[in-house]
C-alpha cells in the first residue's frame, strides 16, 4: 500500500470512528513531525490531543444548544431573564424558573460530564 492509499484509509477510519480531528490533522502534524524529527509517539500525543480538545469544545457548544433549547420552553419576567446571566449558583436557579424539577433536570442536563 502507497502513502495515498495509506492516508485515504486513515481518513475513512477517522470517518468510521467519529474522530474529526486526526482526519483532520494528521496528514499536516505528520508531515510536521518528519520535518522535525519528532518521535512517533509525540506525534500521536499530538494528534490525540488535538482531537480531545476539538471533543470537549464540541461539548461545550452541545451544552449551550441544549440551555438555549430548553430556555425556549419557558417563559418569564424582565427580572428573572436578568437574573439568568448573573452569577448565580445552580442552587438558586429554581428561584429563576419556579419549577425545581425542571430546573434540576436542566442543570443535571448541562453538568453531565462538565469540567
Amino acid at each position: 500500500m502507497n502513502k495515498k492509499e495509506i492516508s485515504k484509509e486513515i481518513e475513512q477510519f477517522a470517518t468510521s470512528l467519529r474522530l474529526p480531528g486526526i482526519k483532520k490533522y494528521f496528514q499536516e502534524d505528520a508531515k510536521d513531525a518528519a520535518t522535525r524529527s519528532i518521535s512517533y509517539e509525540e506525534y500521536l500525543y499530538g494528534l490525540l490531543q488535538k482531537e480531545y480538545d476539538l471533543k470537549q469544545e464540541h461539548a461545550k457548544e452541545n451544552r449551550i444548544r441544549l440551555l438555549i433549547f430548553l430556555l425556549g420552553y419557558i417563559s418569564f419576567d424582565k427580572e428573572r431573564s436578568e437574573l439568568l446571566f448573573t452569577n448565580l449558583s445552580f442552587e438558586r436557579w429554581a428561584e429563576i424558573f419556579q419549577d425545581p424539577v425542571m430546573t434540576a433536570a436542566m442543570v443535571d442536563k448541562l453538568t453531565h460530564k462538565a469540567f
